[in-house]
């Protein structure tokens, strides 16, 4: 099952399949390798959006439900940023709600052993620019910072700023 209720912390850091996956317009189109670039992650928004446009009546994005049993029940839409799961159960009575879980596109798109952090790592640590654009590639709805700290090297060359960034 997608969105396990006895696994702690599932939601914070959801898998698929065993490995950590990202969501929205690049997954849908199921376009062979993951997308880490900014551009990539744009463009497949765009034509999603093209596609979306050209054809307002069809069912491009799906949407499912079902009961779990015992009052409780899952249900998932994607949405433009990724798949959102809500998982819900009512008391006994069916009055009250029980518990309630939700599991938002950004859990997947920013698992830190995810696409964000691979692509991340992949960047020149000292360009907060491109970082910031990744990121909002990534999950644009999402409040961040990108700060640059100043690393010290313990070499036996002078020391140099090393600026990593951090989300």
């Amino acid at each position: 099952m997608l969105f396990r209720s006895l696994q702690p912390g599932f939601a914070l850091r959801p898998v698929w399949q065993g490995q950590p996956c990202d969501t929205g317009p690049w997954s849908r189109r199921a376009l062979g390798a993951p997308a880490h670039s900014a551009g990539d992650r744009l463009v497949a928004r765009l034509v999603e959006l093209v596609r979306l446009a050209a054809e307002p009546e069809a069912d491009h994005l799906a949407r499912r439900a079902q009961p779990l049993g015992d009052g409780a029940g899952l249900a998932w839409v994607e949405m433009a940023r990724g798949v959102l799961v809500y998982r819900v159960a009512l008391s006994d009575d069916r009055q009250q709600l029980r518990d309630a879980r939700v599991l938002a596109p950004t859990e997947w798109n920013t698992n830190p052993q995810g696409g964000l952090a691979s692509a991340l790592a992949r960047l020149d640590p000292r360009d907060a620019d491109a970082a910031t654009r990744l990121a909002m590639a990534f999950d644009p709805c999402v409040p961040f910072q990108v700060e640059c700290a100043v690393a010290a090297h313990n070499s036996p060359m002078p020391s140099q700023e090393v600026p990593r960034c951090t989300n």
